[in-house]
């Protein structure tokens, strides 16, 4: 048979106030908070702001900057987009990166309708991936004939003086660990 819970009874010598059963969300009545006493006495700080709220006032701030000769009050933020402009179109790569994905996500626009390929580009394509598979045949082919020659016992014919045959960069090595029971 299987036992309930039955929560715990103060000894009888209690009045009838302080007398009840203690238990899951029934706490003893001395650890209870006092009526109009918070569990957080000193609790947030009124004037404490989140980090959002401190950035987006950061962003908001007016800054004096000068541009062709005249100052002029602008928004942090706006300093901020007019400093990687400038970055991006004097070549800096990061820049460049950043401002084109900040304008592709904020003109909602896909970046394959906004460019097309001309004639030029598809064929520069064209070679560069045939340069790609090319070299790949190669290094393939490199692998096929270093895995024949292994099999074959060439490398045991060898004179003493010649240098290894390399193996290809794109050869995989297999480590060989125990199965288990094989020992």
């Amino acid at each position: 048979m299987i036992k309930r819970y039955e929560p715990r009874k103060r000894p009888p010598g209690l009045s009838d106030s302080e007398q009840y059963d203690v238990g899951y969300g029934k706490p003893p009545l001395h650890t209870r908070f006092k009526p109009g006493q918070s569990g957080n006495p000193k609790g947030r700080h009124k004037g404490l702001r989140n980090f959002r709220t401190e950035i987006q006032e950061a962003l908001r701030s007016p800054i004096t900057v000068t541009m062709g000769g005249k100052t002029r009050r602008i928004s942090t933020q706006l300093a901020g987009v007019l400093k990687l402009i400038k970055r991006a179109l004097d070549g800096d790569p990061r820049a460049l990166a950043l401002f084109l994905g900040l304008a592709q996500s904020y003109n909602n626009e896909d970046p394959a309708s906004v460019t097309e390929a001309s004639d030029g580009d598809l064929r520069l394509l064209a070679v560069f991936e045939d340069r790609v598979r090319r070299g790949a045949m190669e290094a393939f082919a490199a692998t096929q004939a270093d895995e024949r020659s292994n099999v074959s016992g060439d490398h045991a014919a060898r004179e003493p003086g010649q240098p290894t045959p390399q193996r290809s960069p794109l050869k995989r090595v297999r480590s060989r660990r125990p199965t288990p029971g094989s020992t």
